[in-house]
């Protein structure tokens, strides 16, 4: 029996709700985080039940394999580890090898979008490949508050990506596309929230949440979404994210151009040292929606 309109909606509210505060657990607790990562990896005999080839099992791996470097780096920056060991996840590769994750499974998906019919949506992901920020300035890990992965992605890309890949679920595979929609929502809350630089940790945090339950558990039955599928809808939703896209690969190229990505991409209270001034930093870490991120002065 498929799941009515009102469960649906209700579902990824929960769900949405429920992976943001596990997402926050994780972000403010790195061992926790970790023991989760690495607990995931270790039920994959329990997989088979519920992924049926090795593309699906691949795509779970593709996801906590990088977690858990995202988490041995946030442990060892923010707690300023010695030894050898440690000093491995203090180097630039770590960011590149994430950068080059997210650059891959957004292709990875594009192309997927392609073959199924959605070149609109599909060149709509390569164009937010394109306009990823690079490491060498964009991507760090700060050591004042909990060690978070700051990744200054401008709002407009934090936007762009969650209608891209809502839409990219919506086409290709309908009946997952409540449970993707929560996730995305929930991460879209650190934009929501005023904290767009904090959207990769809410990001892989409630990915690496969805693909373990699909792997237990499969799609939740009151999760089911098949029968909103509509390939119609899903070309149209392609046509304007694309048209966005392009808009927004414009506006990135200039911004790079002229320096304003110094200051647009970036959030005041994590930006580098000079970037905004101490006023600005202040401000920006004042009021309700900061103190969920406990930022310290």
């Amino acid at each position: 029996m498929e799941p009515s309109n009102l469960t649906l909606v209700v579902s990824i509210i929960v769900y949405a709700a429920v992976t943001y505060a596990l997402t926050e657990v994780f972000r403010r607790y790195r061992y926790l985080g970790f023991a989760f990562i690495v607990g995931s990896l270790c039920t994959f005999p329990l997989w088979a039940e519920n992924r049926d080839t090795w593309f699906e099992w691949a795509k779970i791996f593709s996801v906590l394999v990088p977690m858990v470097v995202v988490s041995l780096m946030r442990i060892a920056v923010y707690e300023k580890k010695q030894g050898p060991f440690w000093e491995i996840f203090k180097k630039p590769w770590t960011l590149w090898f994430l950068f080059f994750i997210l650059a891959l499974n957004i292709t990875e998906a594009s192309i997927h979008d392609w073959q199924l019919g959605n070149p609109w949506n599909a060149l709509s992901g390569f164009c937010l490949v394109l306009t990823i920020p690079f490491v060498g300035k964009f991507w760090r890990v700060e050591d004042k508050t909990c060690g978070d992965l700051i990744v200054d992605f401008p709002l407009g890309w934090c936007f762009l990506y969650t209608t891209w890949n809502a839409a990219f679920l919506f086409g290709c595979i309908p009946d997952e596309f409540a449970g993707g929609l929560a996730i995305l929502i929930a991460c879209e809350l650190y934009s929501v929230f005023g904290r767009h630089d904090l959207y990769i940790m809410g990001r892989i945090y409630t990915l690496a949440i969805f693909v373990v339950q699909l792997g237990l558990t499969d799609v939740f039955p009151f999760m089911d979404s098949s029968a909103w599928a509509n390939p119609e809808l899903a070309t149209w939703w392609g046509i304007i994210n694309l048209v966005l896209s392009v808009a927004y690969v414009f506006w990135y190229n200039w911004q790079m151009y002229t320096g304003g990505c110094d200051t647009k991409f970036r959030h005041p209270a994590s930006a580098p040292q000079g970037v905004f001034t101490d006023k600005e930093r202040q401000q920006s870490i004042g009021g309700f929606w900061s103190h969920l991120y406990f930022h310290r002065a």
